[in-house]
């Protein structure tokens, strides 16, 4: 990744609403061309797009042209960090939400 693709990452994870709404692909170019800094292409716009896509960062969306939003979990200045959850060993006892007193073995 570029200097300039670095940059561009930032400004554009800084425009995606953090709260997971959906924002399209058309206004993210308008705003960006509106923000001050260098020229963004179309092209450059969808190559960091894209690999933020693939790292799971942003979720694709529909919409004329397309949409995106903030993967759960991402936020616009937090690197991602997948954590896979642990495996739960069969016959152990699991707490059910509601009744803290109510378990059941996993089946």
């Amino acid at each position: 990744m570029t200097a300039d693709d670095s940059r561009l990452r930032d400004r554009l994870l800084s425009l995606i609403p953090a709260d997971g709404s959906p924002i399209g692909n058309g206004r993210l170019l308008e705003l960006l061309a509106e923000a001050p800094g260098p020229k963004v292409t179309k092209a450059d716009y969808e190559r960091v797009r894209d690999q933020l896509l693939a790292e799971g960062r942003l979720v694709s969306g529909r919409g004329r042209g397309g949409s995106v939003r903030m993967a759960a979990g991402a936020a616009a200045g937090d690197d991602l960090v997948l954590e896979a959850e642990p495996h739960q060993e069969l016959g152990r006892r699991v707490r059910h939400g509601g009744d803290p007193g109510h378990s059941s073995p996993v089946r």
